[in-house]
């Protein structure tokens, strides 16, 4: 009477669909970084299921000599294409997985606001062939087989594939007040946004940021404004107090065809383990610890990115007005060059962020170069929302 359960519990185990792939991200600015090799070569690429296609560094593709055979207009998140090239022969290793590069597109603008050289781009067909766990606590991807059934713990999630990308429908509660929308699931994305062809759809009256730019792409930066909801709800699973940004511009959340209402981001998906399983049409989240934190803000004021060409060089490219630093005299263009006295070479883009979101710092002491001039401010901690 005891052997039979055991056998059975034996049996289900050994079904249990094991990894092809399995290997450690770095989450940079909320996007997964995994190691590939590109034709032999070491390259850094971003697990993005909000990429068409998986792509390549125009410059980085012609600094490695990879062969193209024409031109393309890029499209992406922003108002701009951008001029790219059809690759042929090209391919990306990942996880001993091999995924052909098709096309060859500019990345150095999301390098800068990232202050991390953005390589290469896996995308579309990389998650069309497989189930891929995105473990965000541990840091964790975990590759299956498209044919494998995955038992994966957790909310499941309907999705539809548009345009090579996941949909999922969202609720987003506003004073009480239910907001659907559909919505693309992008983990290459940072923050969660609403089109604004929504926000005229669905009017609410909620407290905002002044405009600001409030993320980029492909095509070129865009603005917005950031609010929070009362929550953004995922079938039953509830983010309370989110900070989400309203995209202004007509274009620019996305290059679909099909527009979107949301652009649901990393600023959300972080906080389970993910498992994407578009042969099934489903994605599955399991919270993690981090699922209940309070969502921070930022407390500055201030827009940060990498100088071009120089990673450990960061500079002020957006104040938002009325904030603390604004009130403490940063201009746009300012260099940053200490934070507290600690220079800024010791800092990456990410760690100076999240120390401007810290729900303990009460102020900061920024030494900056603004021409040939070198001075010191005093910003006090001040969320912007």
């Amino acid at each position: 009477m005891i052997l039979a359960p055991l056998a059975f519990l034996s049996l289900a185990l050994a079904q249990q669909a094991a990894p092809i792939a399995e290997l450690e991200f770095e989450l940079v600015g909320g996007r997964p970084y995994v190691a590939a090799k590109v034709n032999g070569r070491d390259a850094s690429a971003i697990v993005d299921t909000g990429a068409a296609a998986t792509v390549i560094d125009v410059g980085v593709a012609e600094e490695w000599g990879l062969e193209s055979q024409g031109d393309i207009d890029a499209r992406g998140t922003g108002s701009r294409s951008a001029q790219g090239k059809i690759l042929r022969n090209a391919r990306a290793v990942v996880g001993g997985i091999a995924e052909t590069i098709g096309y060859a597109i500019p990345l150095g603008g999301l390098s800068q606001a990232e202050g991390r050289r953005l390589e290469v781009v896996i995308g579309h067909p990389f998650f069309e062939s497989h189930v891929v766990e995105l473990d965000y606590a541990k840091r964790r991807l975990r590759v299956f087989d498209g044919a494998a059934d995955v038992a994966a713990k957790g909310t499941v999630i309907p999705i539809r594939i548009v345009g090579n990308r996941p949909r999922a429908t969202v609720r987003v509660l506003v004073a009480g007040e239910e907001h659907v929308g559909d919505a693309m699931v992008d983990t290459g994305a940072t923050t969660t946004s609403l089109a604004a062809a929504f926000r005229r759809e669905h009017p609410f009256d909620v407290r905002t940021t002044p405009k600001v730019v409030v993320g980029g792409g492909v095509g070129g930066f865009i603005e917005g404004r950031y609010f929070r909801p009362d929550a953004v709800m995922l079938g039953p699973l509830e983010f309370r107090r989110p900070i989400l940004s309203m995209v202004e511009a007509e274009e620019g959340i996305s290059d679909e065809k099909d527009p979107i209402d949301v652009l649901l981001a990393s600023d959300l998906l972080r906080r389970s383990r993910v498992t994407f399983d578009y042969a099934r049409f489903r994605m599955t989240l399991e919270p993690n610890t981090d699922f209940a934190a309070p969502f921070e803000a930022d407390k500055s004021g201030l827009q940060i990115q990498a100088r071009a060409g120089e990673a450990k060089a960061f500079e002020i490219v957006g104040v938002l007005p009325g904030s603390a630093a604004d009130e403490a005299g940063v201009r746009v263009g300012d260099v940053l060059e200490s934070v507290d006295g600690a220079p800024v070479s010791s800092f990456t883009l990410t760690r100076l962020r999240d120390a401007f979101r810290s729900a303990t710092s009460t102020k900061w002491e920024l030494g900056l170069r603004r021409g040939e001039k070198r001075i010191r401010v005093t910003v006090p901690a001040k969320s912007v929302i």
